[in-house]
């Protein structure tokens, strides 16, 4: 249902309570007169009678929801009268209602119930037919016609006017006997509401008295607690009293305390103080006679070192060039500020013709080493001991330098070789062959060894090829790698210590490219 019909259906209910309290005034209206008038006079009574029977079929209306076409309930009627179940319960009161007023005069009211039925399901078909069309406006009209003229004309026919009379009477008189009944009852129940008033009043009273005694009893009891405060607040006093004395003689003792403590620590400062200073002092004696130690060891040291430089000049003054047998070319003892010594020099052939001569420099130590070797007894070992020591000392300070590079980069290891042209060569044939030497002794890929060709090749492009009195040399260095230089001008350096390693094995290893030069290297450094 819709929140209008909801609306109407209230409006209806409001109509309705009107229509019964007009009723009401109505009935009372009746009565007074009845009570005022004999009624002894019948035209009169033959009159109202038609009245009478359409003001009463109007009320059974009236009370069951109905009303004249003008008023608000018409249309609360028509919309109740498109649910087919409310408009069965409307009729079915209607019918219980004329049962009930039947005492007027049975058979007119009996033959009113029956034509009211018959009258009211013929509309009921047509208002329920429009309906379902939608035509609400002809529902309307229908209804509003029977309702006219069930209110302005009824199908009641008087045949006995005096007995219509007496029964009107009786009718009357009943509904006064029923008005009285039902004030007495409503008087009853005003008595009895009266009643419950009072006894509300007296239970509210009580309720009051009992409130008052349970505020007295709160009073008396707030009045205790106060009093059990009171005690406690000055118990309290008390207590913190004595407890104030206690702990300001508990500050004292700590007072005390504190200033002993304070004396001890003052005491333990001084003698710590003394064995500090005492501690210091034999630190100062022991730093003096340290550094006193290691001025008289540097002198020492500096003296030995003076002395073997000055023995290491006599030593290198005695020093003379030496020559290349197969090429006359001559190599000088030391190379350079390096202080690389010469060990030994060889050829390198190629068939029967001497391409260049080939010197080899390195470390004082390792040339010093040669000589605990005898020439013909132990070439193997001697030269088999400078292959590993030179190899030992490149890669062990290639170690040394990620572990202390400060440390090792101020004195790395160095060897050299110094090749001098004795046949003119073209570029790419000279970097070629070096390069491809080097190549087959070096494992980790080619472009280490490509950029060693090229440093090779552009040193000797600006000659157009490696003539005769051409030097190069190839600096290993443990720090640097394979340094190249052409005629004494730097070309570059390659920054692999593996790759310089490789061109140690190019002249040290068992396939060297110049035999003789191992040979020379026992010659001139090994022992008779």
């Amino acid at each position: 249902m819709s929140q209008n019909e909801n609306d109407n259906d209230v409006d209806g209910d409001i109509d309705d309570d009107d229509d019964d309290y007009d009723d009401d005034k109505y009935e009372e209206d009746e009565m007074n007169e009845y009570e005022e008038d004999d009624m002894d006079d019948d035209d009169e009574e033959a009159e109202d009678e038609l009245s009478s029977m359409r003001e009463a079929v109007t009320y059974f209306l009236q009370s069951s929801g109905f009303s004249s076409p003008s008023t608000t309930e018409e249309s609360n009627a028509v919309k109740e009268a498109m649910s087919q179940k409310e408009t069965d319960s409307r009729v079915q009161y209607n019918i219980d209602q004329l049962q009930r007023a039947r005492y007027l005069q049975p058979q007119n009211v009996l033959r009113i119930e029956k034509e009211l039925n018959q009258e009211w399901k013929l509309r009921q078909d047509t208002i329920d037919r429009a309906v379902q069309k939608n035509n609400v406006e002809k529902a309307k009209q229908i209804k509003a016609d029977w309702m006219n003229r069930i209110v302005n004309g009824t199908p009641v026919k008087v045949r006995d006017r005096s007995k219509q009379i007496q029964w009107e009477k009786e009718f009357r008189n009943k509904m006064i006997k029923e008005r009285m009944v039902q004030k007495e009852q409503e008087q009853k129940e005003q008595q009895q509401q009266e009643s419950k008033e009072e006894t509300k009043v007296r239970e509210e009273r009580k309720k009051e008295q009992d409130a008052a005694v349970v505020a007295a009893g709160a009073a008396e009891e707030a009045r205790k607690q106060k009093a059990q405060a009171q005690a406690k607040a000055e118990a309290a006093a008390a207590a913190a009293a004595k407890e104030g004395a206690e702990r300001q003689k508990e500050e004292a003792e700590k007072q005390k305390k504190e200033q002993r403590i304070a004396a001890e620590k003052a005491r333990a400062a001084e003698a710590a103080a003394k064995a500090q200073a005492e501690a210091e002092a034999e630190q100062v004696r022991l730093l003096r006679e340290k550094q006193a130690k290691e001025a008289a060891e540097a002198a020492a040291k500096a003296a030995e070192e003076e002395e073997e430089r000055k023995q290491r000049e006599e030593e290198d003054a005695l020093l003379q060039p030496l020559e290349d047998k197969a090429t006359g070319i001559v190599f000088a003892p030391k190379l350079g500020d390096d202080d690389l010594y010469f060990i030994g020099v060889g050829v390198r052939k190629k068939a029967f013709v001497s391409i260049y001569s080939v010197g080899m420099y390195t470390s004082r130590d390792v040339k010093m080493s040669l000589e605990d070797f005898l020439e013909e007894h132990d070439k193997k070992e001697a030269l088999t001991f400078l292959h590993d020591s030179i190899q030992q000392k490149l890669t062990s300070s290639t170690t040394m330098i990620l572990a202390e590079p400060s440390k090792t980069k101020q004195n790395p290891f160095k060897t050299s070789f110094l090749l001098q042209m004795a046949f003119s060569v073209g570029a790419e044939t000279m970097s070629s062959t070096i390069a491809e030497s080097v190549g087959q002794r070096y494992r980790d890929g080619p472009m280490e060894v490509t950029e060693l060709k090229d440093l090779i090749f552009a040193g000797v492009k600006a000659k157009g090829s490696a003539t005769k009195g051409t030097t190069f040399l190839f600096e290993c260095s443990s720090d640097n790698g394979l340094t190249v230089s052409v005629d004494g001008e730097v070309q570059g350096t390659v920054n692999s210590v593996e790759l310089a390693s490789a061109f140690v094995n190019v002249y040290l290893d068992e396939k060297g490219a110049s035999p003789s030069l191992k040979e020379n290297i026992l010659q001139h450094c090994c022992a008779p």
